[in-house]
């Protein structure tokens, strides 16, 4: 198995992959609560999730890191997609990406 970390504006860098072509997307995007610099780059969070369901595949696993109330606004941006029944059960995680969990091997 291998991996690469790619460093970019990210929806620069999705385009350059075809559909269907990442396992996975890990990304600790800038929450836009502090006064750094690097977390003042605002996300077209409608294009960044139209990308991300592009580029992966339909199995994929989507990991964004969040925070406070970054945490809100990265559920309400794909809330679309999210099937939100009422409470929320232990296998929650998938409900940001729009995508259902797979079973492990064995499982």
């Amino acid at each position: 198995m291998t991996g690469e970390v790619i460093l970019g504006d990210c929806l620069k860098v999705m385009k350059r992959f075809p559909d269907g072509h990442f396992d996975s997307v890990i990304v600790d995007p800038p929450y836009g609560t502090t006064a750094l610099d690097f977390d003042q780059t605002p996300i077209d969070w409608a294009a960044w999730w139209a990308e991300v369901h592009r580029v992966t595949k339909e199995t994929a696993v989507i990991v964004c890191f969040a925070a406070d109330l970054f945490t809100v606004d990265l559920i309400q941006s794909n809330r679309k997609k999210l099937p939100l029944p009422a409470g929320v059960g232990k296998d929650h995680a998938h409900r940001v990406s729009g995508r259902q969990p797979q079973a492990a091997a064995g499982a």
